[in-house]
C-alpha cells in the first residue's frame, strides 16, 4: 500500500507555534536578535512547510553537531564538606547526528577531532573507519582539524556519502539542519535535500536539540562515570583529572554505543516535542 505521506493544514503553522509555546516574550542572549513570531519567520516555516510536502516521514532527517568533552569530570558530588575542583579538561570532539522521525534511520556519526589518527588507535584499530558503512551506528566516521570543527569541505564529504547510499537504495531524503554557514554547500544533490531551519530557532525547533543529544550525552557519561568508578574500586591511587582521563579510541567506542543506546521512542518523542 501507499505510504501516507506528510500532510498540512492551514493552520499548520500557527498550530506549530501555539504548541511549541512561541509567545510574545523578553528574549535573552543570542536569541534576542529573532522575533519568533515575525512574519518572516512565519513565513520561512510555511516554505520548510512546502518544501517536505513530497516526503514520506521516515525520509526527513535532522542532522546537528554538538561539543563533546570526553574527560570531563562530574561538576557536583554528595560531601558533608565543600571540595575543591579540578583542572578541566578541554579534549574534545565535534560529534554529528542524523536520525528520522521515528528512529528507524539514524546514521553513523561522524566526528572531528585534532588528531589526525586519534590517540591508541594503534592499539584498537578496528573501533572506527575513516571510510564507513552508511547507516551502521557502529561505525565512526572520523575527520581531524586544528579546532576539532566541523568545515564545509569535511561537511561536503560527508553529505556526498550519504547521497551515494540513499541513491543506492533508491531513497529521497530531505534532511534539516541548522543554517551554519559550513552547512551551506553549492552543490545540489540527486537524492538528499538539505533543507535550512530560520536562524536562532533550532533549540525550539529542531528535533536532536529538544532532548535526542542530552540522551545521547547521558549514555556516554555513563561510560566515562563506570569507567572511572572501576578505577577507584581497584583501589587505584588517582586524582580526579587522571581517573577520567582517556584515550580518544576509548572515547570513540564509548559515543559510537551511546548514540547505538539512544531508543527509536526517546527520537520519536523528540521529534514530537520539537513539532517541525
Amino acid at each position: 500500500p501507499k505510504k501516507d505521506r506528510l500532510k498540512f493544514s492551514d493552520g499548520w503553522v500557527t498550530d506549530m507555534l501555539r504548541r511549541i509555546g512561541f509567545k510574545s516574550r523578553k528574549l535573552h542572549g543570542e536569541s534576542s536578535s529573532v522575533d519568533l513570531t515575525s512574519a518572516n519567520i512565519i513565513g520561512e516555516l510555511r516554505k520548510i512547510e512546502k518544501l517536505l510536502e513530497p516526503y514520506d516521514p521516515e525520509d526527513i532527517l535532522n542532522f546537528d553537531e554538538t561539543g563533546l568533552y570526553y574527560e570531563q569530570q562530574p561538576t557536583r558530588t554528595i560531601s558533608s564538606k565543600p571540595m575543591g575542583g579540578a583542572k578541566k579538561s578541554k579534549n574534545r570532539f565535534t560529534v554529528g547526528l542524523l536520525t528520522n522521525y521515528d528512529g528507524s534511520y539514524k546514521g553513523h556519526p561522524i566526528v572531528i577531532g585534532r588528531r589526525k589518527t586519534p590517540k591508541a588507535a594503534t592499539r584498537k584499530p578496528a573501533l572506527y573507519r575513516k571510510t564507513t558503512c552508511i547507516g551502521q551506528t557502529h561505525y565512526i566516521e572520523y575527520h581531524s582539524n586544528q579546532t576539532a570543527w566541523m568545515t564545509t569541505e569535511i561537511f561536503r564529504k560527508y553529505i556526498k556519502r550519504l547521497n551515494s547510499s540513499f541513491a543506492y537504495a533508491k531513497r529521497n531524503v530531505a534532511i534539516l539542519l541548522d543554517n551554519a554557514s559550513v552547512h551551506k554547500l553549492k552543490e545540489e544533490f540527486s537524492n538528499i535535500k538539505l533543507i535550512f531551519l530560520p536562524a536562532n530557532t533550532t533549540s525550539k525547533l529542531q528535533p536532536l536539540d529538544a532532548g535526542i543529544i542530552a540522551n545521547f550525552k547521558a549514555h556516554f557519561r555513563w561510560h566515562q562515570y563506570y569507567r572511572a568508578t572501576n578505577k577507584y574500586v581497584a583501589g587505584v591511587d588517582l586524582d580526579l583529572v587522571e581517573e577520567y582521563r582517556m584515550d580518544e579510541v576509548d572515547a570513540l567506542f564509548f559515543l559510537a554505543d551511546a548514540w547505538r543506546k539512544v531508543k527509536p521512542e526517546t527520537i520519536k518523542n523528540c521529534w514530537d516535542h520539537a513539532t517541525i
